[in-house]
């Protein structure tokens, strides 16, 4: 057995290969167009592979993405598809290769990560210290006939984004920029995501002024409205416009985080009863969370916690069972202390448990047994959610 180890540029063919037979049979797709982001050749140290009489029979790749939520940084490893060839499962393999991603997210210092699965594999994640959270978003399932439903501003010219045209993309950076959750995207980032193969942007465009952008897709892991920004009319002028031109069957769906958007406020207003959590939507699944290294996840939350303790006089601390590591949190009239140190509130869980607290848990995952006046401190603070905008999943 060779591995876990990096993939080099030798083993990009057969690992992609593997990932396409699994993932992506029976279409016309390929996960390196899929998840460029992910498959770049850049990207290779972060791809962790097995091999086996000189073929890959096992690959997860970790993508390295700094959140954004108003004002916290945090880095957090994306785990694209965890994939392990029909010939060499329970085997232990595709483990190997996870753990080899945590090693990779230890050593630099990545507080958390994220995936996106299907409930039946949670027992796999969860053995490697990965929780199942709560609904991060909204999916509205649309219909041609629901276009009626939408407003058109006639001064508003609707056109295909083009690639080529500056302005087009640095006005699409400067809407989505100014989100206050979001991942951090590079001007190459922006230019890939924007080129994704089965997808289309359109724009508004007012007095030469772009201001408003819609993304959508036919794919088989992002279909439907996938991204907007701008405007409040110019997205129901663009919604309007690709439901009575653009769409790609009779139904289809609107993706949106589960903090406030603009494009969320706009379809909650106009089809309320049509909103259902995102884990319902084609091509999403179910998020879980690890978290990695507590105390650098909680240093990261300080400006949440700064705005929590405003309102919040009190301090408790949390130990890992897994690592024996305490951090104690105090929250004191808009200061924040971050500490080893053991306070009076104390409780002890395992890295799950700790998901479960912090980020939210998944409903039909058993809730952590708290005494009522810790869990009341606790509801007072948590859930931390940070949503990943549907474009920026892989």
């Amino acid at each position: 057995m060779d591995g876990p180890r990096a993939c080099t540029v030798s083993d990009v063919e057969s690992s992609l290969e593997l990932i396409n037979k699994v993932f992506r049979e029976g279409t016309d797709q390929d996960a390196q167009t899929d998840y460029p982001l992910v498959y770049d050749s850049s990207m290779l140290e972060f791809r962790r592979i097995i091999k086996i009489d000189n073929k890959v029979v096992a690959h997860v790749p970790v993508a390295p993405r700094l959140v954004l939520r108003n004002g916290d940084q945090l880095m957090s490893g994306l785990i694209s598809a965890t994939v392990t060839h029909s010939d060499y499962r329970k085997q232990g393999l595709g483990t190997l290769c996870l753990e080899d991603c945590i090693q990779i997210m230890n050593q630099r210092n990545w507080p958390t990560s994220i995936l996106w699965t299907m409930e039946a594999t949670f027992p796999f994640y969860q053995n490697s210290g990965w929780e199942a959270v709560g609904s991060q978003g909204f999916v509205y399932k649309l219909t041609e006939q629901d276009s009626t439903l939408f407003n058109k501003t006639s001064h508003f010219k609707i056109i295909e984004y083009d690639k080529q045209n500056n302005d087009h993309m640095n006005a699409i950076m400067q809407i989505h920029d100014a989100e206050p959750i979001r991942i951090s995207r590079s001007i190459t980032d922006y230019q890939t995501l924007f080129n994704l193969p089965k997808s289309k942007t359109i724009i508004a465009v007012d007095d030469g002024e772009l201001v408003a952008y819609l993304t959508f897709g036919w794919s088989t892991n992002k279909p439907g409205i996938i991204e907007s920004g701008g405007l409040t009319e110019g997205i129901e002028t663009l919604i309007k416009h690709f439901l009575e031109n653009e769409i790609p069957d009779e139904n289809t769906q609107a993706l949106v985080p589960l903090h406030k958007t603009t494009m969320g406020e706009l379809l909650n207003s106009k089809k309320p009863k049509g909103r259902l959590p995102i884990e319902e939507a084609d091509g999403m699944g179910y998020q879980m969370n690890r978290i990695n290294n507590m105390e650098v996840l909680l240093k990261s939350m300080s400006k949440y916690f700064q705005i929590k303790s405003i309102k919040l006089n009190t301090s408790f601390s949390i130990s890992l069972k897994e690592t024996n590591e305490t951090i104690g949190v105090s929250l004191n009239n808009g200061k924040v202390q971050i500490s080893t140190r053991k306070q009076s509130r104390h409780i002890n869980l395992n890295r799950r448990n700790l998901v479960q607290l912090i980020f939210g848990s998944h409903p039909n995952i058993p809730q952590i047994d708290i005494d009522h006046d810790t869990k009341k401190i606790f509801d007072a603070i948590f859930p931390y959610h940070f949503t990943i905008w549907p474009l920026d999943r892989c």
